[in-house]
């Protein structure tokens, strides 16, 4: 409660010192002046503004309708172009997965050509050792 009697001085205070300080502007010369002539210019302006847009108005709206049309075949452009980006990204995508698969396969088949070479050789040794054991042997025996 006491807040709301707070905010509803200070409202009051603010609305009193805004009216105090406009009579003050206006009771002297000096600064009446520039506040007459500024809000004389101000009014001017707003005058020229107001009349050169009602003269105006068909010509500005088909500048702004010319101008709207020019951006919206821009974005639906360049809303195709991203389309056709994102088609791209997703070929090449998939043509990666595609290589690395194929990648992974032909690792696969390599290690298992590698480990059937190493085994070949492996038993061909075996066997050449074990060729010249059955020679020493043979010669041994006899």
């Amino acid at each position: 409660m006491t807040e709301e009697n707070g905010n509803t001085a200070l409202k009051i205070g603010l609305i009193l010192g805004g009216v105090v300080s406009v009579i003050v502007l206006l009771s002297t010369r000096k600064t009446r002046s520039p506040i007459v002539g500024g809000t004389k210019q101000t009014a001017s302006t707003l005058n020229s503004t107001s009349q050169f847009l009602s003269e105006n108005r068909e010509s500005i709206i088909s500048t702004l309708r010319e101008t709207s049309n020019y951006y919206s075949e821009l974005l639906q452009s360049a809303s195709t172009d991203i389309q056709e980006i994102v088609n791209r990204v997703n070929s090449l995508k998939e043509t990666l997965m595609k290589a690395k698969t194929t990648t992974l396969e032909t690792t696969g088949e390599l290690k298992e050509l590698k480990e059937e070479s190493t085994a070949i050789e492996s038993s061909s040794s075996n066997n050449g050792s074990g060729q010249l054991q059955s020679a020493e042997n043979t010669q041994s025996s006899s």
